[in-house]
């Protein structure tokens, strides 16, 4: 084999092992910005959970149903809808829309 065909094996198989390279760093970045994005929208959905919960608690503290009364309901903050939904008279399950 001559010395053209040897250099262009050599920067081809370069070629490909960098190709490879980028590729995995590219997927750890872009996987990185996802998981970031994914816990962003969480928190945020946490949030508005908590400040319904908020708005609920006092809300039934302002009634005067008894000590531990849950009321079902709807929160409108920041344009999402929060439904709250209660379960027995101790529990409450938040459900956030968009």
């Amino acid at each position: 084999m001559n010395q053209k065909g040897v250099a262009l094996v050599q920067v081809l198989i370069m070629s490909v092992l960098l190709t490879i390279l980028a590729t995995g760093l590219l997927k750890m970045s872009f996987g990185t910005h996802m998981l970031v994005t994914k816990v962003r929208h969480t928190d945020v959905r946490k949030q508005l959970a908590e400040a319904c919960m908020a708005f609920k608690t006092a809300q039934w503290a302002s009634t005067s149903s008894p000590l531990g009364a849950c009321a079902s309901g709807t929160c409108l903050i920041n344009g999402k809808t929060i439904t709250v939904t209660c379960v027995g008279t101790t529990k409450a399950n938040f459900v956030v829309l968009d």
